[in-house]
Parts: C-alpha cells; sequence; structure tokens
C-alpha cells in the first residue's frame, strides 16, 4: 500500500507544479506584453526578470 500512497502525493504534486507554471506563464506573459505596449523599458525589464526567477524556482521544484 505505501507505493500506491506515494504515487498518488507524487501525482498531486505535479499537478500542483503544472497549475503553478500555467498560472505564472500566463500572469507573466502579460505582464511584460503591458510593459512592452506601454513603453515601459524598466517595468519592461522587471517583468521578465520575475518572469526567469519563477521560471528558474519552478524548475528546481521538478527536480
Amino acid at each position: 500500500m505505501p507505493i500506491i500512497y506515494s504515487g498518488i502525493d507524487v501525482e498531486k504534486v505535479f499537478t500542483m507544479i503544472n497549475e503553478e507554471i500555467e498560472y505564472y506563464t500566463v500572469n507573466d506573459h502579460t505582464l511584460i506584453m503591458e510593459f512592452i505596449q506601454a513603453r515601459d523599458a524598466a517595468g519592461a525589464e522587471a517583468a521578465m526578470r520575475m518572469h526567469i526567477l519563477h521560471a528558474y524556482n519552478l524548475t528546481k521544484r521538478l527536480k
């Protein structure tokens, strides 16, 4: 039985991480585009840095 429960926990974790990836990808890209459209270079740079940080942190959790 422990193997079954372990598999369920792993699937739950991957589902949560995938939902986070989708959430951050859509929101980060939207924010980046809003700053670009507003011709706000500093805002676009900050949003891109935040996006890279989100991607890095999520990738670390997948390992």
